[in-house]
């Protein structure tokens, strides 16, 4: 049976949001950790390839996608107090893959358009003893 029901786009269209605030793009690490409802898999490059279309969707309906948790967001409890152990290889290898492959979306670049995202919300896990929502200060997550 088919519904009628809205699209994302056609909703916060209605109630007037431009701002997505998904996909999640952590990678499931731990059974236990409260958003993996919100992630699509443990391999990033799925992740990436259905997170980067999720967002070119969105930029399509005229709305700003913001990849989530940028990055290595892996426990809800205390999260602001969290500094996950993980050597460079992983990092990016894995954890920071799936945001690569999202951001640069050079599938859908054409010579009028870098289809590239204009969003990003930060995790509040730190790397070593930096907190990684101080670490973003660029304009753009493609710089």
């Amino acid at each position: 049976m088919m519904y009628d029901r809205p699209t994302n786009a056609e909703e916060m269209e209605e109630f007037h949001v431009n701002l997505w605030l998904a996909p999640g793009m952590n990678i499931h690490r731990n059974p236990l950790c409260g958003r993996n409802y919100e992630y699509y898999s443990e391999d990033p490059v799925l992740t990436g390839t259905i997170g980067m279309e999720y967002s070119i969707g969105a930029l399509d309906k005229g709305l700003i996608a913001a990849p989530k948790h940028f990055a290595f967001n892996d426990q809800e409890t205390n999260r602001s107090g969290v500094s996950p152990y993980l050597t460079e290889q992983r990092g990016r290898e894995i954890e920071l893959r799936a945001f690569q492959i999202a951001f640069e979306a050079t599938k859908y670049d054409t010579d009028e358009r870098d289809a590239g995202l204009l969003g990003v919300m930060t995790s509040f896990s730190k790397i070593g003893p930096v907190e990684v929502c101080l670490l973003y200060t660029s304009p753009s997550p493609r710089d």
